[in-house]
């Protein structure tokens, strides 16, 4: 047997039934080959010191498989992900990547792999969205593959999901706007409904609040986390979407004059509650005290939107309702984008476009008036 040499040189070994098994040692690795020829064997010698040298040799040898991987990757990357986030990539990851790739090594995982599942995807029924979804969820794993040296490439990069048409924004008119306020006067989660219109705020953001988040003498209330139900945790406290998320919010009269209203009926269903009343400090709670299931505030909103025969619409329609109305009234989309807590004026842009033309046609009547028309 041919003695083993050092670090990036190999050996290669005749074997009797005419094969040749070639032997390299690499970053401390003893990697082998079997080829049909003696100049195979030199080529992949050849071709593995390189990507040694390259960084591009996968650090378990490539025997890693898709699955294993995605339950490694996704142990890892939970406590830097939200709930939702994490039932949601749980949710993908078991139904639909698993099933698909799940054998694969890692190292064989190609783009047309990637390609040919986007398209039956959407062949049986799933929407262009749901399988973006599972492709950004795929880039972002293998991105992470790359970097922890396990695959030389994202060959995500290379495959290309379905177009997703840009979803229709649904929102009241101004008319239907004040006969849902006018008709839900006196109701149980008034404060809650006029806070989501008037100011734009996000089903979570609304049930996270507390009484101490509320300047009453400015008018002001501060958003400092969100409440929301998960499956993997039930109802969970985190942080807001994002940096702009924790914004501050000035509250229009008519929302402080409910907001002093259900804080006294809250005092009375404290008192009628008795041992039973738990303390969270919430502002929007259930009769005793713990914080509003999200689904149970949607089918509440849904209930009285149709007792006054209004389009039907989800609780999130209310913040593109106040978005839309704010917009078509000349506000600034720059005061729409803090108020709303988007990332970029850009995002409220794109998301509230259907507003633009009528503002444009503002802008033109507005340029008639200073210039004339010639």
């Amino acid at each position: 047997m041919p003695k083993e040499k050092g670090h990036g040189e190999g050996t290669i070994t005749p074997k009797a039934n005419g094969t040749f098994l070639a032997r390299v040692r690499v970053d401390g690795q003893r990697l082998s080959h079997i080829a049909k020829t003696e100049r195979e064997a030199r080529r992949w010698i050849r071709e593995t010191v390189t990507k040694s040298e390259q960084g591009l040799l996968p650090a378990d040898k490539g025997k890693v498989t898709v699955e294993a991987f995605l339950d490694q990757w996704l142990k890892a990357s939970i406590p830097s992900l939200r709930p939702k986030t994490v039932d949601l990539y749980e949710y993908t990851i078991r139904l639909h990547l698993k099933p698909a790739f799940g054998r694969l090594r890692l190292t064989d995982l190609r783009p047309d792999h990637l390609q040919t599942f986007y398209s039956d995807k959407v062949a049986s029924g799933l929407s262009p969205r749901s399988v973006e979804i599972m492709h950004r969820l795929m880039h972002r794993v293998l991105n992470d593959a790359v970097l922890w040296r396990l695959v030389p490439r994202n060959v995500a990069d290379a495959a290309k999901p379905p177009k997703t048409p840009k979803p229709e924004i649904r929102a009241w008119t101004p008319e239907q706007a004040r006969h849902f306020l006018d008709g839900i006067s006196g109701e149980r989660l008034e404060a809650l409904h006029k806070m989501a219109i008037y100011c734009g705020m996000r089903q979570g953001e609304l049930l996270g609040l507390k009484w101490e988040d509320l300047d009453w003498k400015a008018k002001r209330i501060q958003i400092r986390r969100l409440v929301h139900r998960t499956v993997s945790k039930g109802m969970t406290t985190g942080e807001p979407k994002t940096a702009r998320s924790r914004r501050p919010i000035m509250l229009p009269d008519t929302v402080v004059d409910s907001l002093r209203r259900w804080s006294i009926r809250q005092k009375e269903e404290r008192l009628l509650a008795g041992s039973l009343w738990q303390d969270t400090g919430h502002i929007f709670t259930s009769r005793v005290g713990t914080a509003l299931e999200p689904h149970k505030v949607h089918a509440d909103f849904v209930r009285l939107s149709e007792s006054l025969a209004l389009p039907r619409i989800r609780f999130h329609d209310l913040r593109h309702t106040c978005a839309s109305l704010l917009l078509s009234q000349g506000v600034h989309p720059k005061v729409v984008q803090e108020l709303l807590g988007h990332g970029s004026i850009a995002l409220t842009m794109d998301t509230y476009s259907h507003v633009l033309p009528s503002m444009q046609e503002e802008a033109v009547r507005a340029m008639e008036r200073v210039l004339g028309a010639t």
